[in-house]
């Protein structure tokens, strides 16, 4: 993909984000995904470059439209770029009384979950456990976004890499660390200890 400027990734969130907004309202989902399909490849782009993803993010959290400063915060919350300003700016859109609202309160809920998971796998390798097990069960969380967890607890250890086995309890079974590849410069699953 050719370097995108952050003006024009700027200008198609607020575009987006607008399109967004009226069609969460009115319901016109085919006309909601098309806009959504158009940040796709921009944010994938920004997602390898948190400098230039918390340029852009930072501008369009500024906008007055409130779906779209609670879209660019919740990207920047799953990238794990600017928190605090994503937190401040994902509670005020809560405090709407419509389908915005809800959705800024997920994706506040979403967040603390992913937190506190990540926390208790951190915590229980702290502890010497050789297997960690958590559950994300009746969390709001689902299946796919373990690998989300196992990947930003191992970004807290050496090399990337979990210090042990993990477990994680979700909606559809048991995923465990050897069943995700891990976002790590290797790729490589951590081994089991023996």
């Amino acid at each position: 993909m050719k370097k995108m400027a952050a003006q024009k990734i700027i200008e198609l969130y607020l575009e987006s984000g607008a399109i967004l907004f009226e069609t969460t309202l009115n319901g016109d989902y085919k006309r909601g995904n098309l806009a959504a399909k158009k940040l796709a490849k921009p944010s994938e782009f920004i997602k390898k470059d948190k400098k230039l993803a918390a340029e852009v993010l930072s501008e369009v959290m500024k906008s007055d439209n409130d779906y779209t400063r609670s879209l660019a915060a919740s990207f920047a919350l799953d990238i794990e770029v600017m928190t605090e300003e994503s937190i401040a700016t994902l509670e005020g859109v809560a405090q709407r009384q419509d389908l915005i609202g809800f959705g800024a309160a997920l994706a506040l809920r979403r967040h603390e979950n992913i937190v506190a998971s990540v926390s208790k796998i951190i915590e229980g390798f702290e502890q010497r456990l050789s297997t960690v097990t958590i559950s994300i069960q009746n969390t709001g969380l689902v299946h796919d976004q373990a690998q989300e967890i196992m990947t930003r607890a191992a970004a807290k250890f050496d090399n990337n890499q979990l210090p042990g086995r993990v477990e994680i309890l979700t909606d559809r079974g048991t995923l465990s660390s050897e069943d995700v590849i891990l976002a790590s410069s290797n790729a490589n699953p951590p081994k089991s200890p023996k």
